[in-house]
């Protein structure tokens, strides 16, 4: 089919020596410029991914889809790739990296797998691994991977993010067989629900997952709402990164992903 860019899409100016991604595009709402150092970081490994394995996208794009479920889709085995960075609730804040990483790596095993098969996990399994190990070398030569990062960072710092990408190694992939094109079903967000944190300005119950009032749109991150929010991911056995965003698992006193320590104090200030 013809791929062509909805008028409000604008095209990135990202060169692909390679001939990998033909068209790269942002919705270019507000909040643009995090959009585009999402996709920036994402075409980063993508492009030498799809080179090692001589696999091409017409064109990778940012979208946000009607329903609330979708996270990513793979139109005609590569001919366009589409990825949700922006939260449903909110379409000014935007989901964790890792988690579109994630979502890239899923709709990139689709260009050779249609159905979400055991061969299909398989392949996402090694996306995964090559993904981390391409992660290693990238750090060795000084890139930037991750939005919270900054240049120039001193050579501990990488260090401590290389041990963390070993780490994972170390473990071994552990995906799960469910369709991370989709978010979680209805029986997870009425576990939100339960949870949830009460609004300062209009007492309405506000799911913890939020970071703006659905009733008001008043923005209040406050220490219930914090603590909702970690109530809320240690029920479900995980805990998120208050630097990088990462979800971690429950027993794990630092991230994964950037190795900071567990729930860093919040100042009463912020």
């Amino acid at each position: 089919m013809s791929v062509v860019l909805a008028p409000f899409a604008r095209v990135l100016p990202v060169h692909v020596s390679s001939r990998s991604i033909f068209r790269i595009s942002t919705l270019g709402w507000d909040g643009d410029a995090v959009a585009k150092r999402y996709m920036e970081l994402i075409v980063l490994r993508v492009e030498i991914i799809l080179k090692r394995r001589k696999w091409r996208v017409g064109h990778l794009k940012e979208f946000y889809p009607r329903t609330d479920r979708l996270l990513g889709l793979n139109c005609n085995h590569g001919e366009e790739i589409r990825l949700l960075f922006r939260s449903r609730e909110n379409s000014n804040v935007f989901l964790p990296f890792e988690q579109v990483l994630h979502t890239t790596l899923h709709e990139l095993a689709h260009i050779r797998i249609s159905r979400h098969n055991k061969a299909f996990y398989q392949l996402l399994d090694e996306l995964v691994e090559e993904c981390e190990k391409l992660e290693l070398e990238l750090l060795d030569g000084g890139a930037i991977l991750y939005p919270w990062q900054k240049p120039g960072e001193d050579a501990e710092t990488r260090a401590r993010m290389s041990t963390a990408v070993l780490n994972r190694l170390s473990r071994g992939n552990q995906t799960r067989e469910v369709c991370p094109d989709f978010a979680p079903g209805e029986e997870e967000v009425a576990d939100a629900d339960t949870a949830g944190w009460t609004c300062d300005r209009c007492s309405f119950r506000n799911s913890p997952l939020v970071i703006e009032c659905e009733m008001c749109s008043e923005e209040e991150v406050s220490r219930a709402m914090l603590a909702s929010l970690r109530q809320y991911e240690q029920e479900r056995n995980g805990w998120r990164c208050g630097r990088c965003t990462y979800i971690n698992e429950g027993d794990h006193t630092q991230c994964e992903m950037c190795l900071s320590e567990k729930y860093t104090v919040v100042s009463d200030n912020h």
